[in-house]
Order: C-alpha cells, then structure tokens, then sequence
C-alpha cells in the first residue's frame, strides 16, 4: 500500500485520517444536535407552559379549582431541595456509568419563581459518541425534573476517537 509522501518524506496520511475524523465529527453533531435537540426543546416548552399555569394559579388568574390542584400536584411532584445533592450525584454517576468522564463542574445559583426554584449546572463530558448518546438518553427519560439546556459536541485531540460534550442543564424543585 502506497502511502502519499511530501516533499520532505513524511507521511500524508495521518493527515488524512485527522481530516476524515473531525468531518465525521462535524456531521455527527448536526445530527446528535438536531435530535437531542428537539426532544429538550419539547420537554423545555412543557416545562414552561407548566411553569406558567402555576404562576397563573398561584396569582388567582387561572381557570379556578382545577388549576389549583393541579399546581399543587406538580410542585408536590418535585423534588424538595434537600435531593438536589443525590440528584447531581446521580446524573454525574450515569455519566460514569456510560465510560464518560467529567472533570468539573459549575453551578449557577437558584432561580426562585414562587412555589418552586431551579438549579442550573454545567459540565462537559468526554467519551465516545456511543456511550455519549446513551447517557442523554438516560437523562432525557429520567423521572427527575432535568432539563437539557443547552448541548455543545466538540472533538477531542486528532486522531482521538473520543469526544468533548458541554452540557448545561437545570433541575427544578420545591
């Protein structure tokens, strides 16, 4: 197998493969964007009609006793603040689960909104786009109240096959 040579001698061919690599990373995260995507932009606008029946409900403006139970039901549904800790530590254990390694993490502070807040924190994550994919999939179908904010895929160093993905998230609770 011949292998394309420069002009000094060396190798063209890792070159190749580095090109080659990062366009099917490239097109992987057009796909794994537009996917997951816009299965957190559906889960993040119930999650605001939600949120905004509740301020309805809670400030007298809803459609009366209906409402009121159920924002009552919802916000009994969340998680109180003391199981943020375990919910965190559950989300970076899945990601550990699936091979992935998360080297740091950054919390924003609360946002209160009457009967219930949110915690938004964000990390990346290093793997392979398999073990990725099913780890989004872990936190997409989760019981908890996890919102996928924003997803950012990048590649790791050439000729690596692993990947970098930033993901910043929120949870809601009482």
């Amino acid at each position: 197998m011949a292998h394309s040579r420069s002009e000094n001698g060396k190798s063209l061919r890792p070159a190749h493969v580095a090109i080659a690599v990062a366009i099917v990373v490239i097109i992987s995260n057009f796909i794994f964007s537009g996917t997951v995507l816009k299965g957190q932009e559906i889960k993040a606008a119930e999650l605001e009609m939600r949120a905004g029946e509740l301020r309805a409900a809670v400030s007298g403006k809803g459609s009366g006793l209906y409402d009121v139970a159920r924002t009552e039901s919802f916000i009994n549904g969340l998680p109180e603040s003391k199981d943020l800790t375990r919910i965190l530590d559950e989300t970076f254990q899945s990601a550990r689960q699936h091979d992935l390694v998360v080297h740091s993490a950054d919390y924003s502070p609360e946002s209160r909104d009457g009967s219930f807040s949110r915690y938004s924190f964000a990390f990346p994550v290093e793997g392979s786009y398999k073990d990725i994919k099913k780890f989004l999939y872990d936190i997409e179908t989760s019981r908890r109240p996890i919102a996928i904010d924003e997803v950012n895929l990048a590649s790791g160093k050439a000729g690596d096959s692993r990947i970098v993905l930033k993901l910043r998230m929120s949870v809601y609770y009482r």
